[in-house]
């Protein structure tokens, strides 16, 4: 079966660490969307509407916020 193209894609991009991709692909007749994460379906949420998306975007971005990052500005404020 051929692979579907999405019709929304999402990069997040953390300085220092990988780059995510979220793909949607709109389910027929719904306003559902099937989830594709770094290209393969997602086991955690494969099938979403758009308000769920949003919210695990919002959480991830959260728990990401709370991650020291690794970077000179943040060894400069540590020193002080």
């Amino acid at each position: 079966m051929p692979r579907l193209s999405a019709d929304i894609r999402i990069s997040l991009k953390r300085r220092n660490s990988p780059t995510y991709r979220i793909e949607l692909i709109q389910r027929p007749l719904s306003r559902r969307f099937g989830v594709r994460r770094n290209g393969k379906n997602s086991t955690k949420l494969p099938e979403a509407t758009a308000t769920e998306i949003a919210a695990e975007i919002r959480r991830w971005l959260v728990r990401q916020a709370d991650r020291p990052t690794i970077g000179m500005e943040h060894r400069y404020y540590c020193q002080r």
